[in-house]
């Protein structure tokens, strides 16, 4: 009976020896299938996350959801989790810039933005030799886009000067790799008159002065450069072109030297004086057949601030040949816009030029003083009205008063 119960006691026990080495081998097994989930089940997330399975990709809630899922579970921890999300996100982010980075956008309607503006008048006048008429004063389209990132461009016409083969404005391709340097080709706005830098449908009169008509070039061909420096606080401009502006071909060799500085030392700022521009351009070259020298001078300062609005510019000229004739003049503007009710305002402006075609002669100066408004309809909806009383000295005669009466409507798209 002893040695019945001897053996049944081994078998026992070695039962139960090899029932611990199997629990054992199951706690070791169930480690590491742990181990394999917390190495491979983030991994298979990741892939579907990133990689697309069935033209399909996992979206951030749905990865959110089952990462939630594998921390209660304990395959991972809380932070391990935030972990893998910030992950996905550096890695799709710098997927987004790697495929936007010097890429060619395969869609014209992508690549190009149609854009442009009409503006009709009504124009009276108070003396003989002009008739009162309805006029269209601009009926522009332009294209504008990017061949690929640095490198954009403009393509603007005006139809309503197409009958004297002048119909092009703009026509130009910037290379902008950096904001301190680009450079421009093609027929672009000079670097010189602030007010002919301002577009014309955001003037705040209808008639822009006639010293910067007179003295100065709105577009002309070449090439510039120019950029913004201390956090936009400085702007330079360097243009190199024909100098008998826009849409003429070139009458002699020579070039034009076209140099423009304007500082706003608030800019960055959000106290009053941030809205304070100032600077002074300068334009050298020779023209016609005959090489005239020419050399022209600006000084603009330019103020907004909220609803305020105050713009001043001198321009000076000197033409020399057999002899010398010196031109200059200047303007002041304000205006002021009152906010109404249902998105629409109103602006009053009023202005004041002087205009001197040759300072050595007598009674040949024109003064002009504007008063008028603006009425914004919304953004794209401008109504404009100005008054003008005209007082020109021209050769010498005594001055006449040649009032005129301006109404325009403009319309964006």
């Amino acid at each position: 009976m002893k040695e019945i119960s001897s053996k049944v006691k081994e078998k026992f026990e070695g039962s139960l020896l090899k029932g611990g080495r199997c629990m054992e081998k199951k706690k070791i097994l169930k480690g590491f299938c742990s181990k394999l989930k917390k190495i491979f089940l983030p991994l298979i997330l990741l892939s579907l996350f990133l990689f697309p399975v069935n033209q399909a990709k996992a979206s951030k809630e749905e990865m959110y959801i089952l990462l939630n899922l594998l921390v209660e579970k304990g395959v991972i921890t809380p932070e391990e989790s935030k972990e893998m999300m910030a992950a996905v996100d550096n890695i799709v982010k710098k997927q987004k810039e790697d495929s936007a980075k010097n890429s060619v956008k395969t869609s014209a309607a992508e690549n190009i933005k149609i854009g442009g503006y009409l503006q009709s008048r009504y124009d009276v006048y108070d003396y003989k030799g002009k008739n009162d008429e309805f006029t269209i004063k601009r009926a522009r389209i332009s294209l504008t886009g990017k061949i690929m990132d640095p490198v954009s461009f403009k393509i603007e016409f005006d139809t309503v000067k197409g009958k004297n083969n002048d119909l092009l404005t703009d026509a130009w391709v910037k290379l902008a790799y950096f904001p301190q340097f680009n450079i421009t080709v093609g027929q672009f706005k000079l670097p010189f008159s602030e007010e002919y830098l301002i577009s014309s449908s955001a003037l705040d009169t209808i008639e822009r002065s006639n010293v910067v008509g007179a003295l100065a070039t709105e577009y002309d061909r070449g090439i510039m450069i120019d950029g913004d420096l201390l956090n936009k606080a400085v702007y330079y401009g360097l243009a190199y072109v024909n100098g008998t502006g826009a849409n003429t071909g070139e009458d002699n060799d020579s070039k034009d030297l076209v140099g423009r500085i304007a500082f706003s030392p608030w800019v960055s700022t959000q106290n009053p004086a941030s809205g304070l521009k100032f600077g002074f351009a300068y334009q050298t070259g020779k023209q016609g057949a005959n090489k005239k020298d020419r050399v022209r001078h600006d000084i603009f300062l330019r103020y907004e601030y909220k609803n305020l609005k105050v713009l001043g510019e001198y321009i000076n000229q000197e033409l020399k040949s057999t002899s010398t004739t010196k031109s200059d003049g200047y303007f002041v503007q304000c205006a002021y816009e009152f906010p109404l009710s249902n998105g629409k305002s109103i602006q009053p402006v009023v202005k004041y030029e002087v205009y001197d075609p040759n300072t050595k002669a007598s009674k040949d100066t024109q003064t002009i003083f504007t008063t008028g408004f603006n009425f914004f309809l919304n953004k794209n909806t401008k109504l404009s009205t100005n008054y003008r009383w005209r007082n020109d000295e021209q050769g010498g005669k005594i001055a006449t008063n040649s009032n005129e009466w301006f109404s325009q409507i403009q319309i964006k798209f």
